[in-house]
């Protein structure tokens, strides 16, 4: 588990989930956490992150 204490990158994967519209909830679910991954990459890269 990740703690996140950068609030652009939460605001960064709300903004990437919205853009994404899929009606499959199957879809969603991957898509989430397919973006999240990719902010996570993005921000563990710019950002010191402790790992719990």
């Amino acid at each position: 588990m990740l703690v996140l204490t950068d609030s652009d990158a939460l605001i960064e994967a709300d903004t990437l989930l919205l853009m994404l519209v899929l009606t499959d909830s199957d879809a969603l679910i991957e898509a989430d956490t397919l973006v999240l991954m990719l902010v996570l990459a993005d921000w563990l890269a710019d950002t010191d992150a402790e790992v719990l």
